[in-house]
């Protein structure tokens, strides 16, 4: 959560307002870096904060799980998984996210994807898949469908 701080003009002086400005928080993981690049550049840009991860390793240090170099992040509204490569080790991270999160809604990106797979995600609880190569702006889409961008709280209510 980010806290933003605005300044009035009061009579003779200025005063600080503050707004609490929770913006959602969106876990972009692929091993392909114009693919993670090009997704969380176009998240930031309808106002995510975003993360990336370039491994399964990297994911699951987001999610709190033992990693060789864990990472303290903020906690993760959604996570963007690509699974292209490996489908199979896709996963298996995807079911190490269930464990610790099943709620969590997670949107799939593959490349390989056979019905065996498909299945294996919709068990796993998958909001959205996409084969590769993805619309850009049709993945935008399921986000902000799925968590909507950002949310702010006035402390003057």
């Amino acid at each position: 959560m980010a806290t933003a701080t605005k300044k009035y003009f009061s009579g003779s002086s200025f005063w600080d307002a503050k707004a609490l400005i929770d913006a959602a928080h969106v876990l972009v993981a692929s091993d392909t870096d114009a693919l993670r690049s090009q997704i969380a550049d176009r998240l930031e840009q309808h106002g995510y904060e975003v993360s990336r991860a370039r491994c399964g390793l990297e994911v699951l240090g987001h999610m709190g799980s033992p990693a060789p170099k864990p990472t303290a992040q903020e906690p993760v509204d959604l996570i963007v998984l690509d699974i292209s490569n490996n489908p199979w080790v896709g996963l298996a991270i995807l079911e190490a996210i269930r464990r610790q999160d099943w709620a969590l809604p997670v949107i799939l990106v593959t490349g390989k994807a056979n019905d065996t797979i498909r299945a294996e995600a919709r068990r796993l609880g998958v909001q959205e898949m996409f084969d590769r190569p993805v619309d850009p702006e049709t993945l935008t889409a399921a986000v902000l469908s799925i968590e909507p961008p950002i949310e702010t709280y006035s402390l003057c209510a």
